[in-house]
């Protein structure tokens, strides 16, 4: 009885197992069909996007055949359930429905693998260009993981430089696109406490602690936790000083952890339920990134220590880009340095970790090019960990120190910082950061603070003074730079720090405590001080009389009645601080060049004669809603109000009057000031960096939607980038106000003006224009303004008599430059009739248009002599442009001369006919250079009217229509080439020939490079009658010409011709033939010699037999070798040649006497032996008739030489001068 009620317990059991299994994919039929379909979609979005992607592309093919599969299957199901459903709306059929769901399932688990891996590579593929197999594998095991409901804290473990916070980057952006998951991504450190990742949390969050004891939050995290899912939380460069629970993250939660650490121990401690060890890089991936670091190809001759120097590195990804970087160039007796530095001995304490990457960084350090450079490298590890840094910020830092000397000017320093940064960033010392910030990696960060702390030269750190420690009184005696920056800081008590030696001073962090005089007062040698998030007494700077540079961010100012004994002060910051008024003592700092107002909001008065005073100011920083306290103060002052009744607003801008302007004016003193001083302007909703990024010289406020230049007469530079709400430049009103006495001169002084990413800008000049003279005005650049329709009104246009430089690059909407008609302008402009003139631009010497889809024509010209001082024009991606110049009431056959025109590039003219218009003929006397690219509809006859008349030096034709080809030079007259120096033609998939013979006559005297890239049909280069003269052609490259039998047209040889002058190329130094698969042969022996060549490379030609041979002429007979010599050879390269028999026929041989470097690969069928002679430097080809090398036959060579053959590998040669011979 009881074994048949234990079998019905079984049988029930079972029988509500399959039951569950079954209404698992019956429930919600309609909603799983949905989610299906919208992954479908996903993967359709996502299948697209990488079609476009070429950078993308390479090694998904697979994949993108795999979509296509299952695609195809997907709307075969689609369509199928659709089918079902219709049949089944009568009747539900459950076995119907558990069989699509069940299919539903499967195609989704597809789609979902297929959309794992497209995701991984894109932000993979976009965080590194080349990722190892070791971080593919952890990025693929970390969101297999996080798929797994039954793992919510996942570990990553790796070596420093490793490439564990790309990982955890990309990471977080996979988990956002393709887990729908919300990412938050804290980056800790030894300094970071639990408040902090406690705080952190609940901001993302949005839940609010208010005074709790750190148990308290943590419960109350804890329980916020347990109630999310869908949340991704990142703990980069997590250490086990933090413990999850007491921080108020549970075990186990519906939320994933991922922890990214170097220390081994840390796994375990917390518990992982998945751990994932990012290894080193494989060895073939160690020497491929090292290769790509150094930029070239390792040659063999360094090949093996640079084996030996990757393996020392342990095949760290950053230690070896440190390298690679540091090396490149250099020659074998450096890479045997940078080994023997590597190998050396572990010092006490130093752990084989710490060793690999210190010694790379050491090692890029020692190669920078100057003083400076380290110098300035010095000053960026002195900031935080994971810290990103802004240029002006070292900027400002770098002059106080006086890093550059000799330089006086902050806008010199600023372009040398800039170099200085980029040479950082190509060492791989520092690293781009979002917002125009730099960053150094944590390992370069922790090598740099060791190695300063031992230099004695610039800034000098001891070990125990890093960025987390509290410095100790013994220690600092030595010390010229300390960075004392916590999120929470230790109390700071007075008098603590002693050094007669510190130079910079980094103090910062929430709840700084009073820094008094006490505090400060044996820092005498002190240059920069940097306190942020503190409380700076009246009287704490005093002492400091040697400070150059005092940044005051965000801190509580007690009084500054200290600051005018700074005599030596040219850096002033007080961006953020509570600063109510700008104290009078200011005045006394006769040497300062900087002041920065920057987010003082409660900043409402600047004395009157105070900043006029400052003489040597060169920059000046503020926020543009200050000027209306500033305003009322002032009005209060003067007790009246004094807005200027002709100020013009329209009510299409919606701007409201300038009411602080006269107070910006009153700031300076237009007779005293020095002639530049900046005035950068922050707006305020956006950080600087997203509105203004840099207003040049002189004098401009930004306002609202246009630019005011309150200083018009002293107005040289405007510059503008990135004001969403700019629509015009000008405004009339504002510029005529307070101008009366000079209204014929506005912005005369004007000379340059750039605008960039401007998206609502749709004039330049909005209203009247009678009164704008614009004289001096030299250089126009704009940008992304994609709503500005014209440029110029056309009296604008005849005014800019000095306009030398005009540049218009992706303006969308842009038609015309000079607006032609009045229904083109914002406004009727007013101008007597006899003031207008033909337009001429009497100074324009550039011209460069691009991205300018609904362009026409350039400009619309009456006759004559146009541009006389044009030298370039350059015009691409202009979709309607259907001509350059289009000539308003020409006479037929009118002929138009541009004289000086010596560059001119067409490029992506799809609608291009005709550089002018048809009734007229164009004269270019001076073009030398021509450039013509993807222009399908511009004829031969319209190409040989531009260059009838000159004498071209460069020309280059690309992707050109069927209207350029046939033959290109088929022009009228027999017109002779003969100034051509060089001539590249790419990608013109029909043309048949180059040249028109027999009729057409071309010399080709002075050509020097020839370059012909994917011209399938061609089948010849130069006739026989060409080649004769191409007595400086310098360099040959042809590439992937499919159809190309001949480079020279061989047959053409015969007895009869035997009088002619021979085929030589004296001054050739370079050959290069890549992928022309129809190339039996390149040349005969009688062009063999070669006195200057210097390179040789053929590659991958299938079919190539010979290289020199006796085709068209009469074998040779010979009891001895005949030489051919090749002078100043010095690269060999012959691969993937499966066909090639010989280098020359049976009786010659190669001579190659400096040659440096020969390389053979894949060329199975090569019977051709190279040699060297033992005692000469030599290196010979020679075919034998039976290929086997007898010593007797070298006797022409050299009767008394030993000659070894060089060494292979598997058939192959990858030989330089200097290896060891066997």
């Amino acid at each position: 009885m009881a074994a048949a009620a234990m079998m019905v317990l079984i049988l029930v059991a079972v029988y509500l197992t399959m039951l569950a299994y079954y209404f698992r994919y019956l429930n919600d039929f309609d909603g799983r069909v949905k989610e299906f379909l919208k992954r479908k979609k996903e993967l359709i979005r996502a299948k697209h996007q990488l079609q476009k992607d070429v950078g993308s592309r390479d090694g998904m093919e697979a994949w993108l055949k795999d979509a296509k599969d299952v695609l195809e299957a997907v709307t075969t199901l689609q369509d199928n359930i659709q089918e079902k459903k219709r049949r089944l709306t009568s009747r539900l059929n459950l076995i119907q429905h558990f069989r699509l769901s069940k299919k539903i399932e499967e195609e989704e688990r597809n789609i979902n693998c297929l959309l794992r891996t497209y995701w991984e590579n894109k932000f993979l593929s976009s965080s590194c260009s080349d990722p190892s197999q070791s971080l593919k594998s952890a990025l693929t095991e970390i969101v297999k993981a996080m798929e797994d409901n039954s793992k919510s804290v996942i570990s990553v473990c790796g070596q420093r430089g490793a490439g564990k916070t790309t990982l955890a980057g990309v990471v977080g952006k996979v988990a956002e696109n393709y887990l729908k998951f919300r990412v938050v991504r804290l980056v800790v450190s030894q300094s970071t406490t639990t408040e902090v990742v406690q705080d952190t949390l609940a901001a993302f969050l949005k839940l609010k602690f208010k005074k709790k004891t750190e148990k308290e939050r943590a419960e109350k995290l804890r329980l916020k936790l347990e109630s999310e899912q869908g949340i991704l939380i990142i703990l980069d460069d997590f250490c086990k000083e933090l413990n999850l629970k007491s921080i108020g993250i549970p075990d186990q939660m519906r939320c994933k952890i991922l922890l990214i650490t170097s220390d081994t121990t840390v796994c375990s401690s917390v518990g992982s339920s998945k751990e994932i060890q990012l290894g080193a890089l494989q060895k073939d991936e160690a020497l491929k990134l090292l290769e790509k670091s150094l930029s070239r190809k390792i040659t063999s001759g360094i090949s093996e220590v640079a084996s030996d120097v990757a393996e020392e590195c342990k095949r760290s990804p950053l230690a070896i880009i440190i390298l690679g970087r540091a090396l490149r160039g250099k020659g074998l007796d450096e890479w045997k340095e940078a080994f023997r530095s590597l190998n050396s001995e572990l010092k006490d304490g130093e752990s084989e970790e710490v060793r690999i990457v210190y010694r790379s960084v050491k090692l890029s350090y020692d190669h920078l090019k100057d003083n400076e450079t380290k110098k300035f490298f010095s000053l960026c590890s002195l900031f935080p960990k994971n810290d990103p840094v802004a240029p002006q910020d070292l900027i400002r830092y770098a002059w106080g120190l006086g890093i550059f000397e000799g330089i006086d000017s902050i806008e010199k320093v600023s372009k040398k910082v800039k170099g200085v940064i980029e040479n950082l960033k190509n060492s791989f010392l520092l690293l781009e950061h979002e917002k125009e910030h730099v960053q150094m990696q944590n390992g370069v960060l922790e090598a740099a603070l060791r190695m300063i702390s031992k230099d004695e030269s610039f800034l000098r750190i001891k070990d125990v003074v890093g960025l987390w420690e509290r410095p100790n009184n013994e220690d600092l005696e030595s010390c010229s730079a300390i960075s004392y920056v916590a999120s929470k800081p230790k109390k700071l008590h007075d008098g603590e720090f002693r050094s007669e030696k510190l130079q910079i001073l980094f103090l910062g962090g929430e709840g700084c405590k009073t820094i008094s005089n006490e505090f400060l007062q044996h820092l005498k040698a002190l240059k920069v001080l940097a306190l942020r998030h503190g409380l700076l007494s009246a009287n704490a700077l005093q002492n400091l009389t040697n400070l150059r540079a005092l940044h005051l961010e965000h801190c509580k100012l007690n009084g500054l009645s200290s600051l005018g004994k700074l005599k030596t002060l040219e850096i002033l910051s007080f961006r953020g601080s509570d600063i109510t008024e700008l104290p009078d003592v200011i005045e006394e700092l006769d040497n300062l060049r900087l002041l920065d107002l920057f987010d003082c909001q409660k900043l409402h008065r600047i004395p009157l004669n105070l900043i006029r005073k400052l003489s040597r100011l060169e920059e000046l920083y503020f926020r543009h809603r200050n000027f209306e306290k500033w305003w009322s103060e002032e009005k209060s002052a003067e007790g009246s109000n004094p807005t200027p009744s002709n100020i013009i607003s329209p009510s299409s801008l919606a701007i409201e009057p300038l009411k602080y302007q006269q107070s910006i004016d009153k700031l300076f003193d237009t007779k005293s000031r020095p002639s530049k001083v900046s005035v950068f302007v922050q707006n305020q909703s956006k950080e600087w960096n997203q509105t203004v990024n840099y207003l040049h010289r002189d004098h401009i406020v930004y306002h609202d939607n246009h630019v005011v230049p309150y200083l018009v007469q002293g107005v040289q530079t405007v510059r503008v980038e990135c004001c969403d709400k700019f629509q015009a430049v000008f405004q009339d009103g504002f510029i005529l106000r307070g101008m009366e006495d000079n209204s014929n001169s506005l912005l005369s002084d004007l000379t340059s003006l750039e605008l960039e990413e401007l998206s609502q800008l749709s004039w330049i000049w909005y209203g009247q224009t009678s009164n704008v003279s614009l004289q001096n005005l030299r250089t126009v650049k704009l940008k992304n303004c994609h709503r500005l329709k014209y440029l110029f009104s056309t009296s604008i246009a005849q005014r800019l008599e000095q306009l030398e430089t005009l540049e218009i690059h992706g303006c969308n909407k842009l038609k015309q430059i000079i607006a032609e008609t009045r229904d083109d302008l914002a406004v009727n402009e007013t101008i007597h009739p006899s003031l207008l003139r033909p337009l001429c631009f009497p100074t324009l010497t550039t011209l460069k248009i691009t991205g300018c889809p609904a362009l026409e024509y350039v400009f619309q010209i009456t006759k004559g002599q146009i541009l006389p001082k044009l030298t370039q024009l350059e015009i691409g991606s202009c979709l309607e442009l259907a001509q350059v110049f289009s000539f308003k009431d020409a006479a037929d056959r009118e002929e138009i001369e541009v004289p000086q025109l010596e560059k001119l590039a067409l490029k992506n003219l799809i609608s291009l006919k005709t550089f002018c218009s048809e009734n007229c003929s164009i004269k270019l006397p001076s073009l030398e250079k021509f450039e013509v690219g993807a222009c399908r509809r511009f004829s031969n006859d319209a190409m040989s009217k531009v260059i009838e008349h000159c004498r071209l030096k460069e020309f280059c034709l690309i992707k050109v229509g069927n209207q350029l080809c046939g033959e290109i030079f088929e022009l009228p007259g027999g017109y002779v080439l003969s100034t051509m120096e060089k001539l590249i033609l790419k990608e013109i998939n029909k043309l048949e020939a180059i040249w028109k013979e027999p009729t057409q006559i071309v010399t080709l005297q002075n050509l020097t490079r020839l370059e012909v890239f994917k011209c399938n049909k061609l089948r010849t280069i130069f006739s026989l009658l060409h080649a004769r003269n191409l007595l400086q052609l310098s360099h040959l490259v042809v590439q992937r010409c499919k159809d190309l039998e001949q480079i020279v047209d061989w047959d053409q040889i015969s007895t009869s011709t035997s009088r002619l002058k021979p085929v030589c190329f004296p001054k050739l130094k370079e050959i290069l033939i890549e992928n022309c698969n129809n190339l039996k042969s390149l040349f005969p022996v009688s062009v063999a010699h070669l006195p200057k060549l210097e390179t040789f490379r053929v590659n991958r030609a299938l079919k190539l037999k010979r290289i020199f041979t006796h085709e068209g002429e009469a074998k040779v007979k010979s009891a001895q070798d005949i030489e051919l010599w090749f002078p100043e050879l010095k690269l060999l390269s012959l691969e993937k040649l499966p066909d090639l028999v010989t280098i020359s026929p049976v009786v010659y041989a190669c001579v190659f006497p400096v040659l440096d470097i020969l390389v053979k690969k894949e060329c199975p069928s090569l019977v051709t032996q190279f040699t060297k002679a033992e005692s000469k430097p030599n290196v010979y080809a020679k075919t034998k008739e039976n290929s086997l090398p007898k010593e007797e036959n070298h006797s022409k060579l050299g009767r008394s030489a030993t000659f070894h053959e060089l060494p292979t590998n598997n058939g192959d040669i990858d030989w330089s001068r200097g290896m060891k011979m066997d």
